[in-house]
Formats: C-alpha cells, sequence, structure tokens
C-alpha cells in the first residue's frame, strides 16, 4: 500500500473563486450550489497541460468572468495563502505536474526555483558563454565593449595610422597594411590617438593683421586724408 492509497484528501475554497475548490493532491471540484433557477452539483473538473509543462484550469471569478489558473498556484493560494513579495511557486523533484501539498509545492524565489529546475534534471544549465577575444592580440576583451579589438590596440592602430598618413600613404594603403577596411573610422583613429590632420590653434595676430584692426586702419587713414585735404584749402 503506497502513501497516495492512505492519504485522506483536503479540500479548501479557493480564494477569489466561491463556486470552487481545490485539494492538497492538486483536484480542482465545484462546490454544489443554486443559481438562475437551478441547482449544481459538485464535478471534479479536468485540467490539461499547457506547452509549459503545468496543468490549467478553467474557473469563473466571483464577477462571473472565465479565466484559466494554472492548478499550482490555485493549491498554494488555498492552502498557504498569497507568495511572499518576490516568490513564486516551486515544484519539488515530482514534476510540473505534481501538485500535491505540501509533498512537491512550496513557494520560494526565482533563483531557487531555477536551481530546483537544474537539480531534478528538467533543465539543463545553460554553458558559459566563451569570452570574446580581440581579432589582434588574442586577448580577452573588456566587459562591456563593443568592437572586436581591445583598447590597447585601437590605441596603436591609431597611432601607426597616423605615421603613415604623415608619411603620404594613402588611407587605403593604411587600411590594407594594418588590416582596418573601415576606413572613416581609421582616420578617426588616427586623429584620436595619434594627432593627424589636427590643425594647432592659430596665433593671435596684431589687430592691425585683424579683419577688424585693418578696417579700423583704413578708417584712421580716410579721417587722415580727409583733414589733410581741409588744411591746404
Amino acid at each position: 500500500m503506497t502513501d497516495s492509497d492512505t492519504r485522506v484528501e483536503t479540500w479548501k475554497a479557493i480564494p477569489g473563486y466561491p463556486s470552487y475548490e481545490v485539494s492538497d493532491c492538486g483536484r480542482v471540484r465545484s462546490v454544489p450550489r443554486e443559481a438562475h433557477g437551478r441547482t449544481y452539483r459538485s464535478v471534479v473538473l479536468a485540467l490539461r497541460e499547457s506547452n509549459s509543462g503545468y496543468l490549467l484550469v478553467n474557473l469563473r471569478n466571483a464577477k462571473g468572468e472565465r479565466e484559466t489558473r494554472t492548478v499550482h498556484t490555485l493549491v498554494l493560494l488555498a492552502f498557504v495563502g498569497a507568495p511572499p513579495r518576490g516568490h513564486e511557486v516551486r515544484h519539488g523533484p515530482g514534476g510540473s505536474t505534481d501538485n500535491r501539498w505540501p509533498e512537491n509545492l512550496s513557494y520560494g524565489t526565482k533563483a531557487e526555483n531555477e536551481a530546483d529546475k537544474v537539480a531534478h534534471g528538467t533543465r539543463v544549465p545553460a554553458a558559459p558563454k566563451p569570452p570574446r577575444l580581440c581579432a589582434r592580440c588574442g586577448g580577452v576583451l573588456e566587459p562591456g565593449r563593443g568592437g572586436k579589438r581591445c583598447h590597447a590596440c585601437v590605441t596603436e592602430i591609431g597611432v601607426q595610422a597616423a605615421d603613415l598618413l604623415k608619411c603620404g600613404v594613402t588611407l587605403e594603403d593604411a587600411g590594407r597594411r594594418l588590416d582596418y577596411p573601415h576606413l572613416s573610422g581609421l582616420h578617426q583613429l588616427a586623429r584620436t590617438y595619434g594627432g593627424y590632420g589636427v590643425q594647432p590653434p592659430p596665433a593671435t595676430q596684431p589687430p592691425s593683421q585683424t579683419v577688424r584692426g585693418r578696417a579700423k586702419l583704413a578708417a584712421t587713414l580716410r579721417h587722415r586724408l580727409r583733414r589733410g585735404g581741409g588744411d591746404r584749402e
């Protein structure tokens, strides 16, 4: 004789669903009731399995609206109450369709739930992703870094590109030599890390050399010429 043969099934009302009860064995039934002039007897409801492997049941809530609920949430809602904040239903070694409480159902965190699935063999842990390597030196790329090269290699490419361009090598040829086909990006690296094409700030010109200075000087000369003409009269 097994435990399931000797166990006494216990039923409890489902909060929010006054016409139904759920048992600690994971079954759901309607309760005897009078509605719309008719008498309804108790019926154990049919369950179906979802694509995710959990048992579902159709119910009508207190407003008479039809809902589809997972059986395991109804069992714990009736026998334990609402889940604590940040907790969800955990299935034990019996699997996702075994909704017996407390043998196979409990509340736990998401991390605990995922650990259960791995421990029970229902989910294979994902293999860790291999580290991303620099395409130039083969070193491990910094976490969160985009692109194919590490920062040190990018800096070195920029310096080398700047040296080549300063010597008259074309941008296309520099890209081939450095194995960097993205020419606009290479040109930017040369400017950023090698100082290529960056013009020094213009030296301060004396006032007479600036546009404003030249205009002032011209006005002064015109004034002097007009005064000189008046003296001759």
